[in-house]
């Protein structure tokens, strides 16, 4: 059985500097939220993304394979990579 994986782009107005945005793990999980929980299923973005972990614990899909992430993690993906969130009330 072939699944389709939803492609995800770039969207953010909190910070501007040509090619790179800013992000809050928590206006993720808000965007989540209106969004059927995409972003808690596998996905893959049209972009290169640095995930850090401030606070907390959760999990984080690396090409199929979960990770544990707390505080001081940092999470590297590639444009294309499969991933997925995991977003816990801390």
């Amino acid at each position: 059985m072939k699944t389709e994986i939803p492609f995800i782009e770039c969207e953010s107005d909190s910070f501007k500097l040509k090619g790179i945005d800013i992000i809050r793990i928590e206006d993720l999980a808000e965007r989540n939220e209106n969004s059927n929980s995409i972003l808690e299923k596998p996905h893959i973005f049209d972009f290169y993304a640095f995930v850090f972990y401030t606070e907390g614990v959760s999990e984080h899909l690396v090409d199929f394979v979960w990770h544990k992430v707390q505080k001081k993690t940092l999470v590297y993906l590639t444009e294309g990579q499969i991933n997925a969130f995991k977003f816990k009330k801390i």
